[in-house]
């Protein structure tokens, strides 16, 4: 995949449920323009298991499938809800607003994305 270093990059919460027990956050950039533009989400990709503290680590490789699963489960699934999610940051006194995708069915096809990629 082709991408410039200096293409702004977004990321976007991915929680099984909304007290989430695992999350991941993906890293993404917007590709094209105008009524072609879309989320490109090969990019990076970080896991956290909320019940055990596990953090996988952050992924900037193997992450082929990364788009496909994602686009599909987001956009193609009656099972999905999309949301926003907003997170005080205390040290700026700011507040950050994460583009939020809520998804069990998605959630387990990234930990099998993790299976293989590691």
């Amino acid at each position: 995949m082709l991408y410039s270093e200096n293409e702004e990059t977004e990321t976007l919460i991915i929680v099984d449920q909304p007290m989430p027990r695992r999350l991941f956050l993906v890293r993404y950039y917007v590709g094209g323009a105008g009524e072609f533009s879309r989320p490109l989400y090969k990019r990076e990709l970080t896991g956290y298991d909320c019940e055990t503290g596990l953090l996988y680590p952050t992924q900037t490789t193997h992450l082929d499938m990364l788009q496909e699963i994602v686009e599909s489960q987001t956009y193609g699934s009656s099972e999905t809800l999309l949301s926003r999610f907003i997170i005080t940051n205390s040290s700026t006194e700011g507040n950050l607003t994460l583009r939020a995708v809520i998804s069990n069915d998605l959630i387990e096809k990234l930990v099998g994305l993790y299976e293989f990629a590691w």
